[in-house]
């Protein structure tokens, strides 16, 4: 009986449909808890993004959530398998094999030091990189390149920032860096066409 009600609500519950303010988990988990025990969930867990995006900060950083969630419906990144048989033809706009040797051709370029706060995890390889998006509620990506000489400067900008959050009790922000020379599929998965 549950799982033909799963079945009933699935159209509605997709990765196509998700909004993270109006249709989010939390809207499934009312549907489903509403089906199984009729009563909703409280209005604190089933409003809560919305009434995030009322506050001053909210209204600062909807515009950013709101244009990676389209970008992400769109196909833009192809990095997460939605389980779609509609997402499964989508493609990128880029050839791959132009943007691995873009960065191949670099290889033999001078690097350019890190200079990396402690106050950032580099991510190595695109499968944590995958996994620190799902389970990290609010992070900043830093994509840089260890052969672009202008990245000295971003990286030590980039750590200072990074270090004002840290040292900050309060912040729940985390910062991760990509090194687009070392993980080339982020490169390709964001469709990353030039660093800085």
């Amino acid at each position: 009986m549950f799982h033909d009600f799963l079945q009933d609500i699935s159209e509605r519950f997709t990765f196509l449909t998700y909004n993270i303010a109006t249709n989010n988990c939390n809207h499934f988990t009312n549907e489903c808890s509403t089906f199984l025990v009729d009563k909703t969930i409280p209005d604190f867990a089933l409003k809560q993004a919305e009434e995030f995006f009322e506050t001053p900060l909210g209204q600062m950083v909807k515009p950013m959530v709101m244009a990676q969630q389209n970008a992400l419906i769109q196909g833009a990144s192809s990095m997460f398998d939605t389980g779609s048989a509609e997402n499964e033809n989508k493609t990128l706009n880029v050839n791959p094999e132009a943007v691995l040797n873009t960065f191949s051709q670099l290889q033999g370029e001078t690097p350019v030091a890190a200079d990396l706060s402690d106050s950032i995890t580099a991510i190595s390889d695109i499968s944590l990189l995958q996994e620190s998006i799902i389970t990290t509620p609010c992070l900043v990506l830093y994509l840089w390149s260890s052969v672009n000489e202008e990245c000295k400067d971003s990286n030590t900008k980039m750590g200072e920032i990074a270090e004002k959050f840290s040292n900050d009790e309060t912040s729940q922000v985390t910062f991760f860096s990509v090194n687009t020379q070392q993980v080339v599929e982020v490169a390709y998965n964001f469709n990353v066409k030039t660093i800085p």
